[in-house]
């Protein structure tokens, strides 16, 4: 176009309308065409399609397993209170036996009823051994304590499913409507971002969008105020990031040194344009707008999109590092677990090997049985 200028940087911030874009000729920038900056300034036509693209860190399947994923689902105090119980009711038991046995002068005695077989009952209601000894009292007691255990092992088992599908969870993050309604996931966007004003828009409304937005503001980490601090809050893990498609792309594609590690998730919605913006009645904007669509014919528009997003860059969807939605738990996960089994039955040999050493003590050092014999001898007359 022949043009001449000077390039000034807005003192405004990004993300922020005011006074440095009204004071500039043309404003050349990722400026998205709306309905407001359509009532300040002119557009030229749009040079760029995009939608709003999510940004979020790709999951890993080989680090940081936790051997003792079993015991998650509870607190300490919950395991603490259940095996309490579980010696408690295994006591009472007893009790409850010895009760009914002396003040019946042994009318009524429960046989077998003792602390070994009341613990090992308490533990049978848990696994599914449901034989119960004992009398009218015994049983109630035994019912209350089957009622306690329906409730704790189907919490555990809820508890522990959703504790180990986390990361099959992230991986079936394709849309929003995928974040809203779950919180193991946190999910922002870019503060006075134009996308922040659709949302706002649709504030009242019983949209998608409109939920999405009265979720984010529940956020902790709801809006950001700069990309880098967004990019590293995406690092950290369990967080998606909703922005610009360009944005997200970029930093995806532009992530060798740390890996790889980002990816962008599902397809990209809301489909917008950029476009560059200008006062009022400007004579460039006609010029801006022929010049853009010879660039574009040319294929000038496509080779700067190519030099600044390369396709030899990291892979935009993760690639292999992906962990699929449909992958099973690792042996890793189930560490922990077999320890204790291992501890188990190395534990029952060692106790074993003491009652045959026992056995075979007390059959060496206790005297022989006395032996006795009768002969009855004929009688002679």
């Amino acid at each position: 176009m022949g043009m001449r200028g000077r390039i000034t940087k807005a003192k405004d911030g990004p993300g922020r309308w005011g006074t440095s874009f009204m004071k500039a000729d043309m404003i050349v920038a990722p400026l998205t065409i709306t309905s407001y900056r359509e009532d300040v300034i002119d557009f030229t036509k749009p040079y760029m399609e995009y939608g709003i693209g999510m940004l979020m860190k790709v999951p890993d399947a080989h680090a940081h397993h936790d051997y003792w994923a079993f015991l998650k689902p509870f607190e300490l105090e919950v395991w603490l209170t259940v095996i309490g119980c579980l010696l408690g009711v295994a006591v009472l038991m007893v009790l409850l036996a010895a009760m009914r046995s002396a003040f019946t002068r042994g009318a009524l005695s429960d046989e077998g009823v003792n602390l070994g077989t009341t613990v090992w009952l308490s533990v049978g209601w848990i696994t599914g051994d449901i034989a119960v000894p004992g009398g009218i009292s015994i049983r109630v007691l035994a019912l209350a304590w089957g009622i306690f255990t329906l409730v704790v092992v189907n919490t555990y088992t809820a508890n522990l499913a959703a504790s180990l599908t986390v990361k099959s969870l992230q991986t079936s993050i394709n849309s929003p409507d995928d974040l809203i309604g779950q919180t193991e996931i946190g999910y922002g966007i870019f503060e006075d971002s134009a996308f922040q004003s659709f949302l706002e828009h649709q504030a009242g409304l019983e949209t998608l969008y409109g939920k999405l937005w009265r979720e984010i503001q529940l956020q902790e980490d709801g809006l950001q105020r700069s990309l880098h601090e967004a990019v590293d809050r995406v690092r950290q893990g369990n967080y998606v990031f909703l922005h610009d498609g360009p944005f997200v792309e970029y930093e995806v594609l532009h992530d060798e040194a740390n890996n790889c590690e980002l990816m962008m998730v599902g397809n990209t919605f809301l489909h917008r344009s950029y476009a560059i913006g200008l006062p009022h009645g400007s004579p460039y904007t006609e010029e801006l707008t022929i010049s853009a669509l010879e660039m574009k014919e040319r294929g000038e528009l496509d080779e700067l999109r190519t030099k600044w997003w390369p396709a030899s860059g990291c892979d935009l969807h993760g690639g292999s590092n992906s962990v699929s939605s449909a992958e099973g738990h690792e042996i890793a996960e189930f560490y922990g677990i077999l320890s204790i089994l291992g501890m188990g039955a190395g534990l029952a040999l060692i106790v074993a090997a003491c009652e045959i050493a026992w056995f075979y003590m007390v059959s060496v050092f206790s005297p022989p049985p006395s032996l006795s014999f009768s002969v009855s001898l004929p009688i002679i007359s």
